[in-house]
């Protein structure tokens, strides 16, 4: 696919709620070195890293989901880093999902990047999101072992946005009717207690606002 063909379906990408796509096809004119790039079915990525800057920050990329903008990918260790400068990983696993966190430092994140973009960030709602999780509740791969996200199969009807992982790799927290924690997902099957190390989350993002 030539240039013009590339741009011409990214643009097609965001009149179906793509986000941050456009800018993605701009920057496969002439550019040479790093930048941002598309990868897993149109997903973002900045120098080998999924996500979206925002003020020298990696961000997650978000998608639509009926009035819903949520995380394509599980926050990954490279965006939680941007937060969190002294959070520990094996170098190569900067896209793996950010994983031993707890429902507290999920909303912090999601605290500061409000704070970043202007725009209101948040953990998903139990009710919002439980009928993604349901569909995806056969993609979770009981291994044992975390992967790069994007590893399991896509949630997203035809002319969908894809969102990955959703009954994979980590436990994901929301907030859950009671207005406290909960995790979900396929791996939340695994008690958070016996391993800790399954257990991350995704953002949701109020909808109508775009990263500035």
């Amino acid at each position: 696919m030539n240039v013009k063909s590339k741009i011409k379906n990214q643009k097609s990408k965001i009149k179906n709620g793509g986000v941050a796509v456009l800018a993605a096809a701009l920057l496969l004119i002439g550019e040479s070195g790093g930048g941002l790039r598309l990868d897993v079915a149109g997903a973002a990525k900045v120098d080998g890293k999924y996500g979206v800057f925002v003020k020298g920050k990696l961000i997650p990329e978000v998608v639509k989901r009926g009035e819903l903008e949520i995380g394509r990918f599980e926050v990954t260790r490279a965006q939680y880093l941007a937060w969190d400068n002294v959070y520990p990983f094996k170098p190569g696993t900067e896209n793996f999902p950010a994983n031993e966190i707890t429902f507290a430092e999920a909303q912090g994140y999601a605290e500061w990047l409000s704070g970043l973009t202007g725009e209101t960030w948040r953990l998903p709602f139990e009710d919002e999101v439980a009928a993604l999780y349901q569909d995806s509740k056969e993609e979770n791969v009981r291994s044992g072992e975390l992967k790069e996200v994007g590893s399991f199969k896509p949630n997203g009807r035809s002319g969908e946005e894809p969102i990955y992982d959703l009954g994979g790799n980590v436990a994901e927290w929301v907030i859950g009717k009671d207005g406290k924690g909960k995790i979900i997902g396929g791996s939340a099957e695994r008690s958070p207690k016996s391993t800790p190390g399954f257990t991350g989350f995704r953002v949701v993002r109020r909808p109508g606002t775009r990263p500035k």
